[in-house]
């Protein structure tokens, strides 16, 4: 029921309660007894005290190593007593994330995640037992830091049971793997965006989208806008491709300008981007929105103008990803065959006929 560091610390004060407590016994047995039998009394006492000094030493060695090792490591260890309901963590992880010593109730979330093991029958503990075998024991958990920073930690501990079956202790260690998941999150992160703008790569793009799809309220309207650079081809042949990735750059960068941090944007490759938009406050908002991406890619670029062809897609309602695919899709044909420079909305003409 206590770490290592604890558990050294308590030998380490038993050994010398264990001096304090021997050295009267011995001038009493020394006093009463004759002096032949106190002097072989007294050598083998001398023997055990000379040996709890000695084992006292070594523990004190053996605590300062443990200490140092826990200091200089990653990991910080934690205790739960069940029955005074109190939280005990080492200094380190106290002074990481700026809380006391010892937690007592259910106010502090450290506390209440890492005690729900004992609650047997709650559904958390019941997925917390799953995560736990299928991870050989521990889980992860995020703990916010004192400097504002978000750390993560693998978590590993085990129960103490009673005499009458019940826990008793919970002792662990949370090992830091913060370093860890921020490479693979960043590995994730390159893994969804495209190498060249920034926006996500076609397979991300497509994923995202469909779950925004699916997650659409009903009463609400979403929107899906589809992209194409005028001229694109002619840019390339007649200014080479630098010039030609220069302008993708800049129609990349507008886009990130120009709409929502809520917006999915996205490159399907060549000069094709897609934005979705989710709940729309109305068709003019996302109209305008289009218009001043047109205004602002407009700027030169090597002496340039350029313009965008733009088909928009409204989702007001049940379709798929294909479908509002398309859609957009016919809308941008409209707008390159009415003389580029320009978007439109996609309408469905058999709705119309149907009215």
């Amino acid at each position: 029921m206590l770490t290592f560091v604890d558990v050294s610390a308590e030998a380490l004060k038993h050994g010398q309660n264990e001096v304090a407590v021997s050295l009267p016994m011995i001038f009493k047995i020394f006093e009463s007894k004759g002096s032949a039998i106190s002097l072989i009394v007294f050598v083998f006492a001398l023997i055990f005290v000379f040996y709890l000094m000695k084992t006292n030493s070594e523990l004190k060695i053996r605590n300062s190593r443990y200490s140092m090792l826990a200091e200089i490591s990653n990991e910080y260890f934690f205790e739960y007593d069940v029955k005074k309901d109190i939280l005990i963590l080492s200094d380190k992880i106290a002074l990481l994330i700026g809380t006391e010593r010892k937690i007592k109730g259910y106010g502090n979330s450290l506390k209440n995640h890492l005690v729900d093991v004992i609650h047997e029958n709650s559904f958390e503990t019941l997925e917390l037992k799953k995560m736990m075998k299928e991870n050989d024991k521990s889980y992860e958990i995020e703990i916010p830091f004192l400097d504002g920073r978000k750390g993560y930690f693998k978590v590993i501990n085990t129960r103490l049971y009673g005499k009458n079956h019940k826990i008793e202790y919970v002792v662990g260690k949370l090992v830091d793997i913060s370093e860890e998941v921020a490479e693979k999150n960043d590995l994730i992160r390159k893994a969804q965006i495209d190498g060249m703008t920034g926006l996500y790569n076609p397979t991300s793009t497509r994923e995202k989208i469909i779950t925004m799809i699916s997650k659409r309220q009903s009463g609400t309207v979403d929107a899906f806008i589809l992209i194409d650079v005028d001229f694109f081809k002619e840019i390339n042949d007649n200014y080479g491709h630098y010039t030609g990735d220069q302008v993708l750059l800049r129609l990349s960068e507008t886009i990130r300008k120009t709409f929502r941090k809520t917006d999915v944007a996205g490159r399907f490759g060549g000069d094709e981007f897609c934005i979705y938009m989710q709940n729309i406050p109305s068709e003019k908002f996302v109209k305008s929105r289009c218009r001043q991406l047109n205004e602002e890619i407009s700027s030169s670029v090597d002496g340039m103008n350029i313009s965008l062809s733009i088909g928009i897609s409204l989702v007001d309602e049940k379709k798929s990803f294909d479908d509002i695919y398309k859609e957009a899709d016919h809308a941008l044909y409209e707008a390159k065959r009415n003389g580029k420079n320009q978007y439109a909305v996609f309408e469905d003409t058999t709705k119309d006929k149907n009215d």
